[in-house]
């Protein structure tokens, strides 16, 4: 590989659920991911935002081939790993990890953090001193080392994540895939993962992808951003271009919707959704035209293909800018 190949890839990507019922033979599914395309560049943090039930960690879990996609591939530094058996696909799990959302969920709450931490160096023989390698990962966490003998109920919501991102690194991993690992933390507590994450990327050279309905935890951390709406990427590009100029309706609605610090910008136009993104749209229409405060009749006939806005920025409508 060289540097400009992507370190992570999916094609196509979709996951379809069959829908609980009372025919236990129904063939009803649900689409939580629908042709979904991206790559992600080396030392790169590629975010990935939208409403909660878009699909957002859906596309996480099926990135770390924890569940297998209905359609299409994901890559990993060039070689398709979905379709690995899983003996194959043990041997490069050190290189790609994942931190989830809910730390105290994650964490086995009848084990040590010593023995949380060192569990996955013993089992993939990662370190020949994998005691001296633990006091080194929560040094670079910010934790003491005499915390290694404590419980995870013993520790806040912003430690647990601390150790959580630590046992991502234990195994030097390549991608580090982060669902939503700031959300459930207070404000201040936010901005200090934040800032440690993008500390350990410098220092270590980390690809990350970053998943997150806060816009501005996504904004700060991220080079480029993909904006989902049920199940599909609707825009992407780099962080600043997709803020300061959005394209489609719905980034600008994400965007609107978000409080505003300057007491002049809080009572401009704003583009409101309406309804939930439960709710279904016509028949072959855009997915967000019921919802949409710019939708025409052009709506209806929705094409759903990538439009060039600006260099690397796409997005498969362009109404966010009319008016």
């Amino acid at each position: 590989m060289t540097g400009n190949e992507p370190v992570l890839e999916c094609r196509h990507l979709s996951k379809a659920y069959r829908l609980a019922g009372e025919n236990s033979l129904s063939k009803k599914t649900f689409r939580a991911v629908e042709d979904v395309s991206f790559s992600v560049r080396p030392g790169e943090t590629f975010g990935i935002v939208g409403e909660s039930g878009c699909g957002k960690s859906t596309v996480a879990r099926l990135l770390m081939c924890l569940e297998k996609p209905t359609q299409g591939e994901v890559y990993f530094r060039g070689q398709r790993v979905d379709t690995l058996p899983e003996k194959e696909r043990r041997k490069l799990r050190p290189r790609f990890q994942m931190v989830f959302q809910d730390s105290g969920s994650s964490l086995n709450p009848r084990k040590q953090v010593r023995d949380i931490l060192l569990e996955p160096m013993r089992y993939h023989r990662a370190d020949s001193q994998p005691e001296a390698r633990l006091e080194t990962l929560l040094s670079m966490v910010g934790l003491p080392a005499e915390m290694k003998n404590r419980y995870p109920h013993e520790f806040s919501g912003g430690q647990r994540q601390r150790i959580c991102i630590a046992r991502a690194l234990s195994l030097n991993p390549d991608v580090v895939v982060l669902d939503e690992p700031v959300s459930a933390l207070d404000v201040s507590v936010q901005a200090q993962i934040l800032n440690l994450l993008r500390d350990l990327q410098e220092r270590l050279g980390l690809t990350y992808v970053f998943i997150g309905h806060g816009l501005g935890a996504v904004h700060y951390i991220s080079h480029r951003i993909a904006v989902m709406y049920r199940g599909r990427i609707v825009e992407i590009g780099p962080s600043e271009e997709l803020f300061d100029h959005p394209a489609h309706p719905y980034t600008k609605a994400l965007l609107d919707a978000a409080p505003a610090a300057d007491a002049e910008d809080r009572y401009r136009p704003r583009d409101v959704l309406k309804g939930e993104i439960e709710e279904k749209a016509p028949e072959g229409a855009c997915p967000l035209y019921h919802r949409c405060p710019r939708a025409n009749a052009e709506c209806l006939r929705f094409q759903d293909d990538m439009q060039p806005v600006a260099p690397e920025h796409f997005s498969v409508c362009t109404r966010a800018w009319e008016g």
